[in-house]
């Protein structure tokens, strides 16, 4: 029997209250997130803070929580928006209680949506850490296309390195695929 789709919420960080921005925090120290972002060390609260009022009212950037019920289960945002050339990157992350539930297939749509709502918006770039297994799978099955490799990206806490796998979604190729995607409602 198939569960019935999640309902997932994208609320803007500049409408989060203190003490969701606070859960977020909380959930991007968690080790297994950590580990596959760029940038894994332990934020504090200052530093948190800081970042949070910088992207509220940043034209760069659009960050969202990710919300089912009540629950803060990730975040998901676009940064280093190129208006003039119509492209940006992306990057989320969802808390593990939520993962293989359709949260980041519903939340990632939402968000790819709106962003191609905006009728200069391109290109969505990616950049997915090497043994991200699950993201690397959700990119293709999205439509983004492969577009090479950064070797040698991220020096993890053993010392070893990881390559950065690049990935590309286009207009046109979203609009091809955004049917055969479920678990996320257009709007």
């Amino acid at each position: 029997m198939q569960r019935a789709p999640i309902q997932v919420r994208l609320l803007p960080l500049a409408r989060a209250s203190a003490a969701q921005i606070e859960e977020l925090r909380h959930l991007r120290n968690r080790p297994e997130i950590r580990a596959q972002l760029f940038h894994s060390h332990d934020i504090g609260a200052a530093e948190h803070a800081k970042w949070a009022d910088s992207m509220r009212d940043n034209p760069r950037a659009r960050i969202y929580l990710t919300l089912v019920g009540d629950a803060v289960a990730g975040s998901a945002g676009i940064t280093g928006i190129d208006a003039p050339n119509g492209h940006a990157e992306w990057g989320f992350y969802v808390a593990p209680e939520f993962q293989r539930r359709g949260v980041a297939r519903a939340m990632l749509a939402q968000l790819i949506d709106s962003f191609f709502a905006d009728a200069h918006m391109q290109k969505l770039h990616a950049g997915v850490l090497e043994g991200n297994d699950a993201s690397i799978l959700l990119h293709r099955r999205f439509g983004f296309a492969d577009e090479g490799m950064r070797p040698r990206y991220k020096r993890d806490g053993d010392g070893r390195y990881r390559a950065c796998l690049l990935f590309g979604l286009t207009r046109e190729t979203w609009a091809a695929r955004r049917a055969e995607i479920s678990g996320g409602e257009r709007k």
